[in-house]
């Protein structure tokens, strides 16, 4: 085998690897007496905030939350008062993925005195 073919193997065998590593992640939330995170969305009991993706909010802010699936990928969608990014979209391997995550951030915006939902 030529150096070349070496190369594309070992890109696959990364990108299986970083992708199946990213996966995990996006699916296995964390959660702390103070806090809960999970796919780069984190709500702050304390502080009454929620972070996604980089944006930070009030858990005020939260104005609508669903989720949609469709073979073998779910998606979250976070609805905000925010003019630029009203809607955030999370995408989830699995089927009933989003639904779970949805599920947590419910309760998580109801400790945090957020909005409710249900």
């Amino acid at each position: 085998m030529d150096s070349t073919g070496i190369l594309i193997i070992a890109i696959v065998a990364f990108l299986c690897i970083y992708f199946s590593n990213r996966s995990k992640t996006m699916t296995n939330p964390v959660i702390k007496p103070g806090s809960f995170s999970q796919a780069g969305v984190a709500v702050e009991f304390g502080p009454r905030t929620i972070a996604i993706n980089g944006n930070a909010y009030s858990v005020d802010a939260v104005r609508g939350l669903r989720w949609e699936s469709a073979n073998n990928l779910s998606v979250a969608y976070i609805t905000v008062t925010d003019l630029a990014i009203p809607i955030h979209k999370i995408e989830f391997g699995g089927r009933d993925t989003a639904q779970v995550f949805i599920a947590r951030l419910e309760a998580a915006l109801d400790q945090a005195g957020g909005p409710h939902f249900h």
